[in-house]
C-alpha cells in the first residue's frame, strides 16, 4: 500500500470517529440525566 493511499484512508478513519464522537455529544446531550460534557 502506497503512502497517499494510507494518508487517505487514515483521513477518512479519523473523520468517521469525529463524526461518531459528535453524534454520540448531541445524543447525551438530549439526555440530561446522564450528560456527557464533548469539550
Amino acid at each position: 500500500m502506497n503512502e497517499k493511499k494510507r494518508a487517505k484512508y487514515l483521513i477518512f478513519f479519523l473523520i468517521e470517529i469525529v463524526s461518531n464522537l459528535l453524534s454520540y455529544c448531541a445524543f447525551s446531550r438530549q439526555n440530561s440525566n446522564h450528560y456527557v460534557s464533548c469539550y
